[in-house]
């Protein structure tokens, strides 16, 4: 997996102001990528799973991370912004950390367990209304990860 166009974390502040915020720890994991490559684009990675509806197998790809910080053009779209209460694409306790191209977002699940360390990871639909299209990916963002790795290191040049 390719990683682009991410900057480091200037003020870790913003990250812990974010955790703070919402009673929660974010993935020891997904803090490591985030802090050189916050708001990457991920290139090449996808992630299968089983569509409730079709009982079909699909892949849906991983495309950029959520910025912490504010990118130029890109005003609104941090994950502060992303994770407020009352958002009506997002239900309490999930919270988005990556997104797809086709309108997919990428969101920890804290929904059961504030407390976890490693929470699941689940996909939503952003246009349909909760919880109509949450789809469980991985038990923890550790799986979820591992997985696109092994996606990403199985597609051929």
């Amino acid at each position: 997996m390719i990683l682009k166009y991410g900057k480091p974390i200037e003020d870790w502040a913003i990250i812990e102001r974010f955790q703070a915020e919402r009673g929660l720890s974010l993935p020891q994991k997904f803090l490591e990528i985030v802090r050189d490559n916050d708001g990457a684009s991920l290139i090449g990675p996808s992630v299968e799973y089983l569509n409730p509806e079709t009982r079909k197998g699909e892949s849906v790809g991983c495309d950029a991370l959520i910025p912490f910080q504010t990118f130029p053009g890109e005003e609104g779209s941090t994950m502060a912004d992303l994770n407020v209460p009352g958002n009506p694409v997002i239900e309490d306790g999930l919270i988005v950390f990556a997104r797809e191209a086709g309108g997919y977002l990428f969101a920890f699940d804290y929904r059961a367990n504030r407390d976890t360390l490693d929470p699941p990871v689940v996909l939503i639909n952003r246009d349909n209304t909760p919880p109509d299209d949450v789809i469980r990916l991985s038990d923890s963002f550790t799986e979820f990860f591992d997985r696109l790795l092994s996606s990403a290191n199985h597609m051929t040049p």
